[in-house]
């Protein structure tokens, strides 16, 4: 992290308009999943970098608990 992090107007100091990546998990129906992240695609200066699906139950929500 930056050492300016908590003073005013820091993000301008330390490019908050740079190029960043966030890790996204959503949850939903594939159908619509695939439909927002083609949205998503579309929106200038912002590109989907990779993606990947997994499948998901109940099974498995009650076994990690």
């Amino acid at each position: 992290m930056s050492k300016h992090k908590n003073e005013p107007n820091s993000e301008k100091r330390n490019g908050a308009n740079s190029n960043v990546i966030l890790t996204l998990t959503l949850s939903g129906q594939r159908e619509n999943l695939s439909t927002l992240l083609e949205q998503m695609n579309m929106v200038g200066g912002f590109s989907v970098i990779s993606g990947s699906f997994t499948q998901y139950s109940k099974n498995q929500s009650s076994n990690q608990q």
